[in-house]
């Protein structure tokens, strides 16, 4: 039964196996955008609730702060007699420390609710009378460096009203380190509250209990960072370019940028919450993945056209060289090959068909060796009677004294015999035959 080799319908299988890598590379990425989703999703939640929690706080505490300044310095009536208006000139020695103690215990316990440098000033210049709430140490030695500086920036502030109630709070630089102050003013009698940035910053304030490092910066009105500013410039972060309350996710950087806005303060604040390591991991890994495959799509379509040019193109010429062989017996070995087994199998085929080529040559010549001889001795078998013939035939003819006819026939005979006895080669000119 015979067999007939089928062809390889070779960009058929490129078409599926491109249409694999495809679907392959697609999901890949979509897993890899969801993921990055989900995570990015995450950290843009945990961050929110950082940043609300945090600023929620500190207008909590600003808010607290200016109500107590308010409240105390409206209400307070031992205020105002410590003043010149209010008679402090009639109160004997024991009567003012009795007041100072109790409104500096007051002071002190509104510093005490807080973790950070949260501090309370009492100034009443026509009787040089100040009270803080300073109670240890490090508060005294801070109040001692800044002291002149805020009693100066108390005055400018409400030089030009006798009332000051609700004002801003603002940032103040003073002695190379920042403050948040916010003062009130009565009559002659003026109450402040401050609060050191760098305290405040290092308090437990804005922790959200998860890996991440958060980075808390005061602005100013025109958008400058007060603290920090190396890291804001280094990091290339323009809070100017973000609007408030905008988280804003940095995803290459693993970080959120936000910006919020206080309730009555000249400031803002701007939040980097940085160190998601899991956004950078999850975009590092998918974009591996994405690469990896890509680079394997094209080792494995590489591959394919190397199976084709060295097992599939060389095995087709192999299967049309047998088709053809089959057809004219003519094979052409092909110098192409790289499999050795294959161009050997080729080289044999080739040695075989040769030989069999030969063999049918070395038949036919034998078989027409073996007709000639047979003719030959069919000629042998026909000639002599032919001899006897042509002799009884010039016997008659003599008894009949037919001499002429007798000279005649030896002649034609005499020729005939010179004619067989010259050719002996199978090839005869058609009018020697006739002649």
């Amino acid at each position: 039964m015979k067999i007939k080799s089928g062809k390889y319908e070779f960009s058929k299988l490129i078409g599926w196996i491109v249409g694999s890598l495809v679907l392959i590379v697609f999901l890949n990425f979509a897993a890899s955008f969801l993921g990055i989703y989900m995570v990015s999703t995450q950290a843009k939640d945990a961050g929110d609730e950082m940043i609300r929690s945090g600023v929620e706080e500190l207008n909590r505490i600003l808010s607290t702060a200016e109500q107590a300044l308010a409240g105390e310095l409206s209400y307070d009536t031992d205020i105002t007699r410590l003043s010149v208006a209010g008679g402090a000139l009639n109160l004997d020695y024991l009567e003012t420390y009795s007041i100072v103690t109790r409104l500096k215990e007051i002071l002190e316990s509104w510093r005490n609710q807080r973790d950070f440098m949260l501090h309370y000033v009492i100034w009443i210049p026509d009787t040089d009378t100040t009270i803080t709430s300073c109670s240890i140490s490090d508060d005294y030695l801070q109040w001692y460096e800044i002291e002149d500086d805020l009693k100066t920036y108390i005055t400018e502030q409400t030089k030009t009203d006798p009332y000051v109630t609700g004002g801003p709070w603002k940032i103040v630089k003073m002695e190379g380190e920042n403050f948040l102050v916010n003062c009130y003013r009565m009559e002659g009698r003026y109450m402040a509250s401050y609060i050191p940035v760098e305290s405040l910053l290092s308090s437990d304030l804005f922790e959200n209990g998860n890996d991440s490092e958060e980075y808390f910066i005061f602005l100013d009105q025109d958008m400058e960072p007060v603290n920090n500013r190396a890291f804001v410039e280094k990091e290339n972060i323009d809070f100017s370019q973000i609007e408030y309350d905008q988280r804003k996710l940095e995803l290459f950087n693993g970080r959120i940028v936000a910006k919020a806005q206080l309730l009555n303060a000249e400031f803002s604040i701007g939040i980097i919450v940085d160190g998601y390591p899991a956004i950078i991991s999850v975009l590092g890994i998918q974009t591996i993945i994405g690469v990896l495959l890509l680079l394997a799509g094209f080792a494995y379509i590489w591959l394919v056209f190397y199976i084709r040019k060295t097992v599939i193109k060389p095995i087709q010429t192999f299967s049309d060289n047998l088709e053809k062989l089959e057809q004219d017996e003519n094979y052409a070995v092909a110098t192409h090959y790289q499999i050795n087994e294959l161009g050997k199998a080729s080289e044999l085929l080739a040695d075989m068909v040769g030989k069999i080529k030969g063999l049918k040559i070395n038949i036919y010549e034998k078989t027409l060796e073996e007709q000639k001889i047979q003719m030959d001795f069919l000629s042998l078998q026909i000639e002599p009677h032919f001899y006897l013939n042509c002799l009884n035939i010039i016997y008659n003819l003599a008894e009949l004294e037919k001499y002429r006819e007798i000279q005649t026939l030896s002649r034609c005979v005499s020729d005939y015999l010179r004619y067989i006895f010259k050719h002996h080669n199978d090839m005869v000119r058609f009018g020697d035959e006739l002649g």
